[in-house]
């Protein structure tokens, strides 16, 4: 039986190399290499971040290249103030921002913070005995550098160039539902339960007063986020900024050496409170849980699940529960959902081409139901587990996520026959 460990580990390695990067960047800053340590182990084990590369995404290699390009703008600043050919990184640091864009598109709320670390050069290179020229030639090697490779990796997409862009504005309307904001501050609040490095990191700034150019990039792209919709895994790309707030309030010199009794014990208890939090729930409280739902939460259950109530062939099958799509590949199964239809307005359309529907037991409604019925879908029968009866009331007292299972299976009549 396979299991769904290869994007998972993926993901942890890029969550190593982005914690690397991270650490290489606030090094070329200049920050103090002890906090350069802790910041990078904060990072790597922040509720936020963690959640998202133990889920399989791919944010953790679109902040692993937005890291990369910063330390490579760094890295050209330090080549440029020892008179050493620099404009070669500066291309290649464009590069690196190109393909973030294109591992995730929302790689474009980082780019604020590439460009603040592109300024900071620019305004160095300018007060240099250098005329304007120089610094438009900077600018050009990072725009031809981020240029250049947007080209090369659209060359194997071109033929589908036209199909990308016609999906782009439906893929926006889907993710940006009808607003609130009593909604977008309780998201935000709620997100501040299990990460503490965003509001710490925004104290620090705004007691110190360092680092203003990012702080108000930062600044602007949460007035961004805010103004979408706002949630744990669209947050994560302000953990970036986060890091270099607190990285220049540690830069040697330090101004934490300045006769600031007050603002030197909040940013100390601040960080102190960050690392036990980000430590504590990630390999302790975490992992506790996980262990105590081994059972209800084992991926066999799927795939026996899936095995015997359908089975191994090309069905096609409306995925209710996303938690079977490991257990539908290896088993064959044509996997159908909506992202874009948010009103599922197109639903009984997409129902009508199924085979079978699963869905959690208690998540088909009367319209739901409805809409089954009206595409030839009718209820075939529970999919629960053996070991399902002895976790239910278990289940109800335990903290972490939900147990697999029970499910429902909706059917056509021919599915049901040829099968």
């Amino acid at each position: 039986m396979p299991l769904p460990f290869g994007p998972r580990i993926v993901s942890l390695f890029g969550a190593m190399i982005a914690a690397t990067a991270s650490a290489g960047w606030l090094l070329s800053m200049k920050t103090y290499r002890p906090v350069v340590l802790i910041l990078g182990l904060v990072f790597l084990l922040d509720y936020i971040f963690v959640q998202s590369y133990r889920g399989a995404r791919v944010d953790c290699w679109v902040l692993a290249f937005c890291f990369g390009a910063c330390w490579v703008v760094r890295y050209a600043m330090s080549r440029m103030q020892e008179g050493r050919p620099f404009r070669w990184a500066l291309a290649l640091g464009g590069g690196m921002a190109a393909i973030a864009f294109f591992v995730w598109p929302s790689a474009v709320l980082t780019y604020p913070l590439v460009l603040a670390e592109l300024l900071v050069l620019l305004r160095e290179e300018y007060s240099m005995p250098k005329n304007g020229a120089s610094t438009l030639r900077s600018v050009m090697a990072f725009v031809i550098g981020g240029v250049a490779m947007t080209f090369l990796l659209l060359l194997p997409i071109w033929h589908l160039l036209k199909t990308v862009f016609n999906d782009i504005g439906p893929i926006l309307m889907a993710s940006q539902p009808s607003y609130s904001l009593s909604l977008q501050i309780n998201n935000l609040l709620d997100s501040f339960k299990y990460s503490q490095l965003l509001p710490v990191s925004a104290l620090i700034a705004f007691i110190w007063g360092r680092g203003r150019l990012m702080a108000w990039m930062a600044l602007l792209v949460f007035v961004y986020i805010l103004s979408t919709l706002l949630y744990l895994n669209r947050l994560i790309y302000l953990l970036p900024y986060a890091l270099g707030l607190i990285g220049g309030v540690y830069q040697i010199p330090s101004t934490l050496i300045a006769n600031a009794k007050t603002r030197r014990l909040i940013t100390h208890v601040g960080l102190s409170v960050v690392i036990v939090v980000s430590v504590s729930s990630s390999l302790i409280i975490r992992p506790a849980i996980a262990l105590s739902q081994k059972e209800e939460r084992d991926p066999s259950i799927l795939f026996s699940l899936g095995r015997e109530s359908i089975g191994h062939g090309p069905y096609r099958v409306y995925l209710g529960a996303w938690e079977f799509y490991f257990a539908g590949r290896w088993l064959g199964w044509q996997m159908l959902n909506e992202y874009v239809d948010r009103d599922q307005r197109d639903l009984s359309r997409l129902l009508s081409r199924a085979d079978y529907a699963i869905f959690r037991l208690g998540d088909v409604d009367h319209n739901l139901a409805a809409q089954l019925s009206m595409a030839g879908l009718y209820l075939q029968k529970e999919l629960t587990d053996d070991r399902q009866h002895q976790m239910d009331t278990k289940h109800q007292f335990r903290l972490g996520a939900r147990a697999y299972g029970p499910y429902v299976l909706y059917s056509r009549q021919i599915a049901s026959e040829g099968q």
